[in-house]
């Protein structure tokens, strides 16, 4: 039910499962809260010790963590407060129970959690956890269980912001679950999608084809959450090699029979950002400022902003989308243009370095309208140097492309060219709406 897309029926389905062996779910988002700063204040007086067990596990203990890990993960994608709160519950009692494979599971998940933090020991906190998952997953034995901490530290050095590192543990954990592994279809689809999102930052872009088959293949098999999650994740990849139309008619297809559940998820939120790429590539018709604005609330709700690299994200698609209509003109354009400049600021207050050049080109766009280009020139200047520091081309060729066609001259064609020849070897077919695309949106029309 959760993968086809009824979550409110399967979340009832799991309460049921789990009152069977005396837990249940939140009833609420507040009381999740409430639940998750319990478990947490609980697993912080235990601590993450485990000392292997002598003998079995008795099999009414293994139901409890069998039935809590389900429904922990099934729910992670879904419900991000709830999850949270099953997840730390179960880190508790899986280490608690001596098992080795849960363990395993236990240790992933906290790496998991701590990389959603942005303070600077949260890397080297979750590498570590991983190092101990990965000991218990070998003793263990079983590929399952060595390809889900693979993909938990693939999924933690991205949500960490390292465009680069991330790549080898997914590639090594897809490879792991279509090899050795049965009964993974939902572990094998996070690999995919997340390592489709992370190619917006490096521009290593699967092949637009193959990700379309994997989408159809998503809609035969009825895994509506997958095929939602891969449309809207791979929306960039794919329009920047061409292949528009059949985004177009997979966003329309997954936004027709995406059912919002009760509680926002990251499918809500990746189908979001999925139809804002397309708006910006397509460069014409309406943007989504008004759905953007109706969703802000529930985003926030829902928690999604824990992790610092998705928090800055939405901020920066926030105000890109506040400035492209406030260019529109009308009675809202200084309210509009004052939560541009407000989204800039909380971006650089998050501190994020990976998005750090969002800011920078928000407020160059500010200040091109003010007819201040000279301080526009240096923001973009600034941009550039920001997202090359953190090695993300993608936004970095787009700056630099708008950065050329605003100063003109043989500087200028110069720094086109340099700007074409990164678009290029990313498979890019319409420059100019890349460009867009990785500028947000915000062009310097005088040009």
């Amino acid at each position: 039910l959760l993968i086809s897309g009824h979550i409110d029926d399967g979340k009832a389905l799991l309460d049921e499962a789990l009152r069977a062996v005396g837990l249940g779910l939140p009833r609420s988002p507040r009381a999740a809260l409430v639940s998750f700063g319990w478990e947490r204040m609980r697993l912080r007086l235990r601590g993450l010790a485990f000392r292997p067990r002598d003998s079995a596990l008795p099999a009414a203990q293994r139901r409890v963590l069998d039935v809590l890990w389900t429904a922990a993960r099934g729910l992670r994608g879904l419900d991000v407060l709830t999850g949270a709160a099953l997840t730390s519950r179960y880190v508790r009692l899986a280490l608690q129970s001596g098992d080795p494979e849960h363990a395993a599971y236990a240790l992933s998940s906290e790496a998991w959690l701590a990389s959603m933090g942005n303070a600077p020991a949260a890397a080297p906190r979750s590498a570590a956890l991983l190092a101990r998952a990965e000991a218990q997953a070998v003793v263990c034995g079983r590929p399952e269980t060595l390809a889900l901490v693979e993909l938990s530290r693939g999924i933690a050095v991205f949500m960490q912001g390292d465009v680069e590192a991330y790549k080898p543990d997914l590639q090594h954990a897809t490879d792991l679950l279509r090899e050795r592994c049965t009964g993974v279809a939902f572990e094998l689809g996070c690999a995919i999608y997340f390592s489709q999102a992370a190619a917006m930052w490096s521009g290593r872009f699967a092949k637009a084809d193959e990700v379309a088959g994997l989408i159809e293949e998503d809609w035969r098999r009825g895994d509506l959450f997958n095929a939602v999650m891969l449309t809207g994740t791979s929306v960039c990849g794919r329009v920047v090699q061409g292949d528009a139309d059949s985004v177009r008619r997979h966003l329309a297809l997954a936004r027709r029979h995406w059912r919002r559940p009760r509680d926002y998820s990251w499918a809500d939120m990746y189908l979001l950002m999925g139809e804002i790429t397309l708006a910006w590539y397509a460069g014409a018709g309406a943007l989504p400022l008004e759905e953007m604005q109706a969703q802000w609330p529930a985003m926030q709700r829902a928690q999604l902003w824990r992790n610092p690299l998705i928090h800055a994200s939405l901020r920066a698609l926030r105000g890109s989308l506040a400035l492209n209509v406030a260019r529109r003109g009308g009675a809202a354009t200084r309210v509009l243009r004052e939560l541009a400049r407000r989204e800039a600021r909380a971006i650089e207050r998050i501190g994020v370095p990976q998005l750090l050049g969002f800011s920078c080109l928000l407020r160059a766009g500010l200040a091109y309208d003010d007819a201040n280009l000279e301080q526009a020139v240096s923001l973009l200047q600034a941009g550039i140097r920001a997202f090359e520091q953190q090695r993300i081309p993608t936004y970095a060729a787009g700056m630099r492309r708008r950065l050329g066609q605003l100063l003109g001259g043989g500087e200028g064609v110069a720094l086109v060219a340099q700007a074409d020849e990164a678009l290029r070897a990313m498979g890019t077919v319409d420059l100019e709406a890349t460009t867009r695309l990785f500028t947000l949106g915000i062009e310097f029309p005088c040009s």
